[in-house]
């Protein structure tokens, strides 16, 4: 009894004395007017990532000092994949509050980096130039991404550097690949290509072929003499090939007995401006109908249908 009466006069006499106790809530509230604090980590201020990928995870931290963090939400929740799907500039947003009722806000801005687009309006996709014909490069490259963007923009003509506005390849006749490439942050490129065509300027064939061209009562084992222009000397080998095939003398289609090269000469004409491709025929196209095609080097065809005497 005598114990327990002398600890409850210390306690009264500590308490008198003025010794410390702890603050209730409500003044620790109160003293707190410092706002939270906000840091990103993903995404970052400025940052750029590729579009459409999920390998971007959202992190960022609020904290407080004083009465502690009651609420922390963004954009999108910590751990998410950040949403990549749209190319451009983005922004996104934290706020904070705390156990005093403080809030604060963060918002930074990141891009997403897409595939550039590219614009190849010349050469056009399969057109025909003729040879030595004046065709200029026309191209463009754009950024999804044109507030940040170190793009690039090279075209090529058949593998050679060519600026938009030079002239293209048209001194060789055949196909030619003309080919623009963006060259984006990130590693990221645009792809465009187009193929083009140059051709001679062939104009028809000369007498004995018809303006049908045809070639009727033609004497087997006799050559067949193929007139035509191209437009000036080509050199000395224009033509690819020369062949023959059988074909019905009522509608000339094919009979399908394959095809047999014809092993013609070739000689020109300068005061005529005419190649004459010589050919040969055979004894057995005696009374047939046969149908020539001349394949010239820029992979054009051109046929004549020859009846042959009975």
């Amino acid at each position: 009894m005598y114990r327990l009466t002398l600890i409850t006069s210390l306690i009264v006499f500590l308490t008198s004395a003025g010794a410390p106790v702890a603050p209730t809530a409500a003044a620790s509230l109160s003293d707190d007017t410092d706002p939270p604090q906000i840091a990103f980590r993903t995404p970052d201020d400025g940052a750029y990532y590729r579009q459409n990928t999920h390998a971007v995870i959202v992190d960022f931290q609020c904290s407080d000092s004083g009465s502690g963090i009651v609420s922390c939400v963004g954009t999108q929740p910590p751990g998410a994949s950040l949403d990549t799907a749209q190319a451009g500039a983005h922004t996104f947003t934290v706020t904070a509050v705390d156990n005093a009722g403080n809030q604060s806000s963060r918002t930074i801005t990141y891009w997403i980096v897409g595939v550039p687009s590219v614009n190849l309006s010349s050469p056009v996709e399969e057109a025909n130039y003729t040879v030595g014909q004046p065709v200029y490069a026309t191209y463009s490259c754009t950024s999804t991404v044109p507030e940040i963007s170190d793009l690039r923009c090279y075209g090529t003509d058949d593998g050679q550097f060519a600026a938009s506005g030079s002239l293209i390849d048209t001194g060789t006749v055949g196909p030619h690949y003309f080919t623009v490439i963006a060259f984006e942050l990130l590693g990221i490129d645009g792809y465009l290509s187009h193929r083009y065509w140059v051709r001679y300027p062939f104009s028809g064939f000369d007498s004995p072929v018809s303006a049908s061209g045809t070639i009727d009562g033609a004497k087997a084992k006799e050559a067949i003499p193929l007139k035509f222009s191209l437009g000036g000397y080509r050199g000395n080998d224009p033509v690819g090939s020369v062949h023959w095939e059988h074909v019905s003398c009522s509608d000339w289609t094919s009979l399908n007995e394959g095809w047999n090269l014809a092993g013609g000469t070739l000689s020109y004409n300068t005061s005529t401006d005419r190649y004459t491709e010589l050919v040969p025929t055979d004894p057995s196209f005696k009374g047939t109908c046969q149908q020539l095609t001349l394949a010239l080097a820029d992979y054009t065809l051109h046929v004549v249908n020859v009846k042959f005497r009975g």
